[in-house]
């Protein structure tokens, strides 16, 4: 997974040659290379999108409930923690 790459933009080609660098150095036996999210910059988007990706993941939003409560379906998780704190 690539978390972020940093070169120096007005140098044609830095970003793709660490692109394939990458890949040779780091990456052989790997049937896929996760480029994360666009963060919805189109720019990063279509130079994504400009390496033929084969699968493009579903992307989710998680949100936090402020008042610490879990949403339906994670009884186990706040049973869990509750017994944490009556251990302590």
């Amino acid at each position: 997974m690539v978390h972020f790459e940093k070169a120096f933009s007005d140098i044609r080609g830095a970003y793709q040659m660490i692109n394939q660098q990458f890949v040779l150095n780091c990456c052989q036996g790997y049937s896929f290379i996760n480029r994360e999210d666009d963060t919805g910059m189109e720019g990063l988007r279509k130079a994504k999108l400009s390496y033929l990706p084969e699968i493009l993941l579903t992307k989710y939003n998680v949100r936090l409930i402020e008042d610490g409560g879990f949403l339906p379906g994670c009884q186990k998780a706040k049973q869990e923690q509750q017994e944490k704190l009556q251990l302590q």
